[in-house]
């Protein structure tokens, strides 16, 4: 736990709230702003500076420590399998798709979403059919951590023995997905649906984004967790089409 937690006015905790939401482009919750003073503890922490200097950083938005503020506030709980009925349904809508498919894992933290999804494509027979998964968060670090590809147990802690055997290598803390799980997955910290969406999905793709998140009575999200327990994570939301047909077929992930 970080120490000397800075007392913030409320002036400066909305103006802090202001520039993690321009930042991250989350929508600052109750509960996320009540842990923007540890979160800011962290900072300098990590900056090897007071928390009085890393805040006015901070506030005039200098991008290493926004960086650093949006690394302690955003990464989220996840894993692999975590939502097994919605990869059976996407395995079962893969399996009779003739086209290639687009998929986009938003806010994929440390990559076991999209391999998951990687995983139910394979098990749908479609090795080779040119499927793309797109896997994005507003979190280098939790990218670097997903392109490594190597994951400790607690990952994969509802990953089926079976998928594990056939997908992974190694033990943990040093298990690697498998080349073929790889293989698929784009990773990109800056992808703008509006701006490149067209070049990834095509341009005759229709899809319909939804974000339905579960909050507690705190205002966060139920299943993420964040700096000192206290920040929300970003709903996992994919998006799932075929290229140059209309996806009518909507997967909540």
């Amino acid at each position: 736990m970080a120490a000397d937690r800075p007392s913030i006015d409320e002036t400066r905790l909305a103006a802090l709230g202001e520039v993690l939401r321009r930042a991250s482009g989350l929508s600052i919750s109750p509960g996320m702003r009540r842990g923007l003073p540890s979160a800011v503890a962290d900072v300098a922490a990590g900056l090897g500076e007071p928390p009085a200097v890393a805040l006015c950083r901070l506030l005039e938005e200098e991008p290493i420590a926004v960086e650093a503020l949006v690394e302690r506030t955003v990464v989220g709980e996840t894993s692999f399998w975590r939502h097994p009925e919605q990869l059976r349904a996407l395995r079962q809508v893969a399996f009779g798709a003739p086209e290639p498919l687009s998929i986009w894992s938003a806010g994929c933290a440390t990559g076991e979403e999209p391999y998951s999804v990687a995983m139910a494509l394979l098990e749908a027979g479609r090795a080779g059919r040119g499927d793309r998964i797109l896997a994005t968060d507003v979190s280098a670090r939790a990218l670097d951590r997903a392109r490594e590809g190597r994951y400790p147990a607690w990952s994969l802690r509802r990953l089926p023995r079976e998928l594990r055997e056939r997908w992974m290598s190694g033990e943990p803390p040093d298990a690697d997905v498998a080349p073929a799980v790889r293989e698929p997955v784009v990773y990109d910290e800056a992808f703008q649906l509006v701006q490149e969406g067209v070049a990834w999905f095509g341009p005759e793709l229709h899809v319909l984004v939804q974000v339905m998140p579960r909050v507690d009575d705190t205002g966060c999200n139920a299943g993420g967790a964040g700096s000192g327990g206290a920040a929300c994570a970003m709903l996992l939301l994919g998006v799932f089409a075929g290229r140059r047909r209309r996806a009518d077929r909507r997967l909540r992930l």
